[in-house]
C-alpha cells in the first residue's frame, strides 16, 4: 500500500473513526529545541500515515519512528526505555497491570473504529456464525484487543476458550497462516483486515461493535514526562495528532 494510492478519508475509514482526546496534565509548554529527538512508535496505515498525508510533522523537533506489530510489544519497549511515546488499545496495559515493573503513564485516551477489529474468515469457509467456530483453529494477537475481543465473542454464543484450537500469532504470521488455509478464522485488527479481504477474498464474520469500548491509550514513558522539554514534545506531537484527524 502507498501513500498516494489513498485520500485520507479512506485513511481514516482504515485507522479510526477520529480522536477525542481526553489529555493528562504534564505534557504542555513550548517543545522548544535541542531536546533530541521524540522516540515514538507507529503501525502500519496507522497515525504517522495519517499524519504524512495530511502533510504534518512537529515544526521544532524531530521524530525517531519505530514500528511495532501490536500494542503488547509497544509496552515491552516503554518499560524498557527505547520509547518516549507509543499507542496501543486499551487491553496492553491491563495485561501490563499484573507487572510490578511499569515505566509509563496514560497521557491521552483516543477514541477509534471498532469495527476495524474483526474476525475474519477465508473467502470459501462454511463457518456463517459466531457458534460455527467451535472446534476450529483461531489466531489471535497474544495479550490485545484481538484476544479480548475473541473471548467476549465466544461468551456471546455460549463457548469458552476451551471450545476452539486458538493460536497465538503476530500479525505477520496470522497473514501467512490466513493466506496458506493454516486457520479456519482470525480474530484481528487494522490494515491487515484490507489486505486480507483485497487479496484473499476474505470475508468478516463479525466486527467488535458491541465488544470493544472503541478507547485506545497514549502513553509516555515516565523520564520523558519528568523532562519538561521531552513532555511538551509529547504534548506537541498529540496535538498534530488532533489536527490530522480534523
Amino acid at each position: 500500500m502507498t501513500d498516494r494510492r489513498h485520500d485520507r478519508r479512506t485513511l481514516l475509514g482504515a485507522v479510526g473513526a477520529g480522536l477525542a482526546f481526553t489529555m493528562l496534565g504534564g505534557c504542555g509548554a513550548s517543545p522548544g529545541a535541542g531536546g533530541g529527538k521524540l522516540r515514538l512508535s507507529y503501525s502500519k496505515g496507522g497515525y504517522e500515515l495519517i499524519l504524512r498525508t495530511a502533510g504534518l510533522k512537529p515544526k521544532d523537533f524531530g521524530v525517531d519512528y519505530s514500528l511495532f506489530q501490536s500494542g503488547h510489544l509497544v509496552i515491552e519497549a516503554l518499560n524498557g526505555g527505547s520509547l518516549d511515546f507509543g499507542t496501543m488499545s486499551e487491553i496492553p496495559p491491563v495485561f501490563a497491570a499484573a507487572s510490578s515493573f511499569q515505566s509509563f503513564r496514560q497521557v491521552a485516551t483516543i477514541v477509534g473504529d471498532v469495527n476495524n477489529q474483526v474476525i475474519l474468515v477465508p473467502r470459501h469457509s462454511r463457518i456463517r456464525d459466531l457458534a460455527d467456530l467451535k472446534g476450529r483453529r483461531i489466531a489471535y494477537v497474544r495479550a490485545t484487543t484481538s484476544q479480548y475481543f475473541l473471548i467476549r465473542m465466544l461468551q456471546s454464543v455460549g463457548l469458552g476458550w476451551q471450545d476452539i484450537h486458538p493460536v497465538a500469532m503476530s500479525p505477520t504470521d496470522g497473514m501467512a497462516a490466513f493466506s496458506n488455509g493454516a486457520i479456519d478464522a482470525w480474530a484481528i485488527y487494522g490494515f491487515q483486515i484490507q489486505r486480507a479481504v483485497a487479496t484473499q477474498g476474505a470475508h468478516v464474520l463479525k466486527t467488535s461493535l458491541g465488544f470493544l469500548s472503541g478507547n485506545y491509550i497514549a502513553s509516555a514513558h515516565v523520564d520523558a514526562l519528568a523532562d519538561p522539554v521531552k513532555a511538551a514534545q509529547v504534548g506537541a506531537y498529540l496535538q498534530l495528532l488532533k489536527q490530522g484527524f480534523a
